[in-house]
């Protein structure tokens, strides 16, 4: 079975036939993964969050160190360092024993001494198990069900001669280091070319916050990368899983939160000259400084300032030649993107601005910029505004023509004061609350809704004025 992220999606029942009681469990496996392999043991299928479990994670920390939990993602029981115990090319074996008397032990296959052993003072009857990795690893599981005797052995299929695309994933990635950067001398520069293609654009001038929903393709040269196609029957490129390679630590420098992990899951194309090619989903959400002078016919530019994480003085952030609005491009809001445009500036990090003594080699790097200009389709705002003061004003007029004493003329101008009453309100909820720029429309409509009220009083009081002085 493949297995994608965290999260135990399918659980298996340990079977009790063949005198299997229990009380002595061994689960065999064999797994693929770059890192963090977990094992879940529980009492109940499917158990909720906090419930006690035991949890084998194999691999954790980039690979480094394996534990033993008695909940998930946290009360470690058991630790040890276990550097490069998975691999991302080849299945290696494991097994795990579990006895009624509480003693965990995990061991490698072929070792009969355990690497990772604790006892817990109070067992849990284990009767399910499932498998998982952690965020952005993709695993490969081979198992058998659990045996109560450990004498005995698991047959396990022989693998299949390996096809040309596994050749080569095996040759490139045996001895590759995803966490290094893709070059082979160390004064050499990696250029990561990007460019923006959206879906759906929102801006929220209440908060000041530019949403940008969308695609992110990407590529770089990957110079451990280089095959000749003629060794692989002609391969000339090759798919590979995200994280199997170096990728880029984007962040967004003026992101409303911490702006990391803005890059979503999407598979990767490598070519025989290196080229790794990479098209995340991208969900940003950036601080934007709005004039609202021309409210509700407002235009607004705001910036995405993307950057690195670390390493800034070997890499550089490059525009794509296609960064550019597509003429059929839509935004899927109120919200029409009329100019996007993008360029590289060097600028300082911002986690490193507070810092006494800078080094500028490390802490500046190229910030690519991208500028999308949008402009509120204001239809809905025209109608919501202009009909009913159209509304209040013909009622007012109609007012004139109506007789002085006449339950009608009451009836409208009370039907006025509630139509202002309800504009004001639904006014005031719309109405974004800028510190620097007051819309230039909302002076006139508070001059006309004030001169409105006014009137419509005046007339409702000299209509009481009148009546009360005909019929004392």
């Amino acid at each position: 079975m493949f297995t994608y992220g965290y999260g135990y999606n399918k659980y298996f029942h340990i079977s009790e036939s063949g005198g299997h009681s229990g009380d002595n469990i061994t689960i065999r496996f064999l797994v693929r993964a770059r890192s963090d392999a977990h094992l879940l043991l529980s009492s109940a299928p499917s158990p909720v969050e906090g419930q006690a479990v035991y949890e084998v994670v194999l691999g954790a920390g980039r690979n480094t160190f394996s534990d033993i939990r008695r909940l998930r993602r946290s009360s470690t029981k058991a630790t040890a360092r276990t550097v490069d115990i998975l691999s991302p090319v080849e299945l290696r074996g494991f097994w795990v024993h579990v006895s009624y008397k509480g003693d965990i032990q995990v061991g490698k296959e072929g070792d009969d001494v355990p690497f990772l052993f604790w006892t817990d003072p109070t067992p849990l009857p284990v009767l399910y198990f499932s498998f998982c990795t952690w965020t952005g690893v993709v695993g490969k599981w081979l198992y058998d069900c659990p045996i109560a005797n450990d004498t005995e052995k698991i047959e396990l299929v022989e693998p299949k001669p390996a096809t040309m695309t596994e050749k080569l994933r095996k040759d490139l990635l045996s001895n590759y280091n995803p966490y290094a950067l893709p070059v082979l001398h160390e004064d050499h520069r990696v250029a990561v070319f990007m460019h923006l293609t959206f879906h759906h654009v929102r801006l929220d001038v209440k908060r000041s916050v530019f949403s940008v929903d969308g695609i992110m393709p990407m590529h770089w040269m990957d110079e451990k990368m280089h095959w000749k196609p003629e060794d692989y029957g002609g391969l000339k490129s090759v798919h590979v899983n995200e994280h199997e390679v170096w990728v880029p630590e984007i962040v967004l420098y003026n992101a409303v939160g911490h702006g990391a992990n803005i890059l979503g899951h999407a598979g990767m194309t490598i070519t025989s000259d290196g080229t790794v090619m990479w098209s995340p989903s991208v969900h940003l959400e950036a601080w934007c400084n709005l004039n609202l002078d021309r409210w509700p016919k407002d235009e607004h530019t705001c910036e995405l300032q993307l950057g690195f994480w670390s390493q800034q003085q070997f890499l550089e952030l490059i525009p794509g030649n296609d960064t550019v609005m597509e003429d059929e491009q839509r935004t899927g809001s109120e919200w029409e993107v009329i100019k996007m445009e993008s360029e590289t500036i060097i600028t300082q990090n911002p986690w490193s601005q507070d810092v006494d003594i800078i080094d500028l080699t490390s802490s500046t790097s190229g910030t690519l910029t991208i500028r999308i200009t949008v402009r509120r389709q204001n239809h809905p705002h025209t109608t919501m505004l202009v009909t009913p003061l159209l509304v209040v004003s013909a009622l007012i007029f109609l007012s004139f023509w109506m007789s002085p004493l006449g339950a009608d003329r009451l009836s409208v101008l009370c039907a006025c004061l509630v139509l202002l009453s309800l504009f004001t309100i639904t006014i005031g909820n719309i109405l974004p609350a800028p510190a620097e720029h007051v819309p230039c429309l909302v002076p006139v409509v508070v001059v006309f809704v004030v001169v409105a009220f006014v009137f419509v009083f005046f007339l409702f009081f000299f209509f009481i004025i009148i009546s009360s002085s005909l019929f004392p």
